[in-house]
């Protein structure tokens, strides 16, 4: 395949963007790691922002359904929030208006939402007539609307938009097939199917290098893809799962690719690069989770980090938001010794700077926790709720060590523990310890 290659990290933090009062979902991250999503709050979906463990709702139109589908990296929001007549109003929100402003329709049309935006301001979406399923791919440039080119009267949806001002989404054909499209410079590029006889496929993201992710027909299923070049390539291949089905959502700068593996009713988010495949995003949680599974992944940035929805054996049975963020641990933490519940034990870190204060956290769940005055993209731990058990200064031999009794509760416990630097934003591997 054609494509360049591009890692994803071995390590990250899980943080949940929502508190225990909401059922939330992430939908998009920008490059500042704010993300925006939906939060269902007292029987209302009321489109949200969160930044830094702080969350923001946006407020209600009433209505059962609303998202903020995409903010880019001025803090532009745009989605949709449905109204108590159930049709729906296509949205922009600014800091300076800190209030979602209606954006208009098409002449005829009352219905639809604003799907992403693009730093330039140039935001893109669906108009629809409610209650009759007529559609139209459009965008926003400066508050003013404007349908995009399309094939004549079947429909269409445009899902997302580039830097450079390419767009993709669907149309339908005179045979009323979904083709992935391109718009570029005012004309439609079709991309075509991965099965000549498929009915169905949309582009749901292009990344600034050109390449479109989405998913099509296949024999067996519909599967995700990404299109280069011309060429459309099949990027379902799950090792190990059983899942027929994958739908592609984002693509960043890296070629790295986030979607949803699904056989109803069953799914599970995926993260695919060119150098590793497709894989299961639940095989990157930390140890001792309280997330029992990443149900979809639906955008990831520039630094890695991705965004979307699971659950928490800790909290509803429904879908809670999350961040996922890549972290590279940049010192040496070693197993306790003697390693025994009860007794005086000592654990070591390696690989200081001499003279360094380091700090020596723990929990019983693996997950994530910010780091004060760290931002989300250089840092975070991989713990939930840690507890500072100590500090201790590395020696001329950048070696820090932390001396004290283990509680006798611990006895055939698991703990985590990870060491920080709170003023490098410097962290240790994560270790697991089961104590004797």
């Amino acid at each position: 395949m054609g494509l360049p290659a591009a890692a994803n990290a071995d390590d990250y933090a899980i943080l949940r963007i929502d508190t225990v009062e909401e059922v939330s979902g992430g939908s998009a991250i920008n490059a500042l790691a704010e993300v925006s999503g939906v939060a269902i709050v007292s029987d209302f979906a009321e489109p949200l922002l969160w930044k830094r463990g702080q969350l923001m709702l946006l407020g209600s139109g009433g209505g059962l359904d609303a998202d903020a589908e995409d903010i880019n990296d001025l803090g532009v929001a745009v989605g949709f929030y449905e109204q108590a007549d159930w049709h729906a109003v296509p949205f922009v929100w600014t800091r300076r208006s800190g209030s979602m402003i209606p954006l208009p329709y098409l002449n005829g049309y009352d219905d639809g939402r604003a799907n992403a935006a693009n730093n330039a301001g140039m935001i893109v979406g669906i108009n629809r007539v409610y209650g009759v399923g007529t559609s139209r791919a459009v965008k926003w440039v400066e508050g003013n609307v404007s349908e995009l080119p399309n094939w004549g009267m079947w429909g269409g949806e445009a899902k997302d938009i580039n830097e450079s001002g390419s767009i993709v989404g669907w149309l339908i054909d005179q045979d009323e097939h979904w083709q992935p499209v391109l718009w570029h410079d005012g004309l439609i590029t079709k991309l075509g199917m991965l099965w000549e006889y498929g009915l169905r496929g949309e582009a749901t993201g292009v990344n600034d290098v050109g390449q479109v992710t989405g998913f099509s027909d296949a024999r067996g299923g519909s599967h995700a893809f990404v299109w280069q070049d011309g060429e459309m390539f099949d990027i379902h291949e799950p090792r190990g799962s059983w899942y027929d089905h994958s739908y592609a959502w984002a693509i960043n700068n890296s070629s790295v690719i986030v979607g949803m593996l699904s056989d109803y009713p069953a799914g599970t988010a995926f993260i695919w690069t060119q150098d590793r495949g497709m894989e299961e995003l639940v095989d990157y949680l930390p140890p001792r989770t309280l997330w029992t599974n990443l149900d979809q992944a639906k955008d990831s940035n520039d630094f890695g980090q991705i965004v979307g929805f699971g659950r928490r054996s800790d909290a509803s049975q429904w879908g809670h938001g999350f961040l996922m963020t890549p972290v590279y641990p940049t010192f040496t933490l070693d197993q306790p010794s003697p390693g025994i519940a009860g007794e005086v034990n000592t654990i070591t870190a390696r690989n200081l700077t001499p003279g360094t204060e380091v700090y020596f956290v723990y929990s019983t769940a693996g997950g994530g926790a910010i780091i004060p005055k760290c931002e989300i993209v250089e840092a975070a731990l991989q713990i939930d709720d840690p507890m500072v058990a100590g500090t201790a200064i590395a020696n001329a031999n950048g070696v820090a060590r932390l001396t004290g009794k283990v509680p006798s509760k611990w006895s055939g416990q698991e703990v985590l523990i990870q060491a920080l630097i709170p003023s490098e934003c410097d962290i240790s591997n994560l270790i697991v310890v089961a104590f004797e």
